[in-house]
């Protein structure tokens, strides 16, 4: 967002520096000599404008806004490092936070000290504690599956202390005197840039939004319990309390003859391929699936085969696993095949480092563990 939101423009300023200005103008018009223009710089908005984009993005619009603020400085001559740092510096752990954040608001502070604007250290003190307390909770979400409210809860915190940063930046702008900048009022190119991470937000709304819903008309199954199918063909051991039955025709895969909904937004489906597949060409299919993904680079894909109870359904399970935009990734699939039937029950998933092995270890056991009832 670059288009000015605040109706008021800085128009005060130091009458020395006006005049200074003016003498500077005026003595450069006597020796022809050209006056260079005053770099532009966004117009100030309202705090809770900048709060908003940086929520609904999930902080998306977080390096965007550094990166801007950063040329802006680094224009008027007053920000040596490069503005593509403070586009990365998100991605950084709490210690980068503790001494990128003080260093990007010191030249704004020196700006706002030089047009009598009150240095606040102390507000900037808070804003920087701040900020590192919820990128510790950034860093803990990256490495531990938390509940969906707590990932909800950090993206408020991480807005709030951005929120306020910008809070200094802006108070700062409408400090200055007229002429030392140039008041951008439309979009520009970076406009462009900021605003392509609302659909990146929206996205991550949309997934929260449907979990929700998906919860919501969920049936709640019990560690130990067995679930088995109406029809009879397979029953289902349910290895731990975190799995619901979604109800069939509410976001369910209409090709799916059932669907699991589980911990890490993960989801368990039941096809039937009788008829139509084999149980290799199932089989060879999510092998080669998995190796085509674009997102995903395979390890490896390790298959084996047992012998169902009633001696006759062939039951084989292959695992893939890798990682998957640079968290660990797994794919699991089993597929029973006998007495003219090919039912096959599939997931993948990805989760933070920490939690990632016990989540591996209870969908595989779950996947692989069914049976003939």
């Amino acid at each position: 967002m670059s288009e000015h939101s605040d109706d008021s423009v800085p128009q005060d300023g130091a009458p020395a520096l006006d005049e200074a200005a003016k003498s500077v103008a005026a003595a450069d018009a006597d020796t022809g000599t050209e006056t260079k223009e005053p770099p532009k710089w966004q117009a100030p908005r309202s705090w809770w404008i900048d709060f908003l984009v940086l929520f609904l993005t999930f902080g998306a619009y977080f390096p965007f806004w550094l990166y801007a603020r950063a040329r802006e400085m680094g224009a008027l001559g007053r920000e040596p490092r490069r503005a593509i740092l403070w586009f990365l510096m998100p991605i950084g752990g709490p210690l980068v936070y503790a001494i990128a954040v003080p260093r990007f608001m010191e030249p704004y502070a020196d700006l706002g000290r030089e047009h009598g604007v009150d240095g606040r250290d102390n507000v900037r003190g808070f804003i920087v504690f701040w900020m590192f307390v919820a990128s510790i909770g950034a860093a803990v979400s990256s490495r531990i599956e938390l509940p969906m409210w707590m990932y909800v809860a950090i993206v408020a915190a991480i807005a709030a202390g951005a929120t306020g940063m910008s809070a200094v930046v802006n108070g700062t702008k409408r400090a200055l005197p007229e002429g030392l900048v140039r008041w951008r009022r439309k979009k520009s190119g970076l406009g462009v840039f900021e605003w392509l991470t609302v659909p990146i937000g929206l996205v991550f709304w949309l997934g929260l939004g449907l979990a929700i819903l998906t919860g919501a008309n969920s049936t709640p199954l019990v560690a130990g319990s067995t679930y088995e199918d109406p029809e009879g063909r397979f029953a289902i051991p349910i290895t731990d309390g975190n799995w619901s039955l979604v109800q069939q025709g509410f976001l369910a895969d209409e090709e799916a003859e059932v669907e699991f909904a589980g911990p890490a937004l993960t989801s368990l489906y039941v096809f039937d391929y009788s008829g139509e597949l084999s149980v290799d060409e199932v089989i060879d299919y999510h092998v080669q699936n998995a190796h085509d993904y674009a997102l995903t680079s395979v390890r490896e894909c390790e298959e084996t085969r047992r012998i169902a109870k009633d001696e006759v359904s062939v039951i084989a399970t292959v695992v893939c696993e890798g990682r998957s935009m640079g968290d660990p990734w797994v794919l699991v699939a089993s597929v029973i095949g006998g007495e003219g039937q090919v039912l096959e029950f599939y997931a993948e998933t990805t989760a933070a480092k920490i939690s990632f092995p016990t989540l591996r270890d209870n969908l595989v056991a779950l996947v692989s563990g069914w049976d003939r009832p």
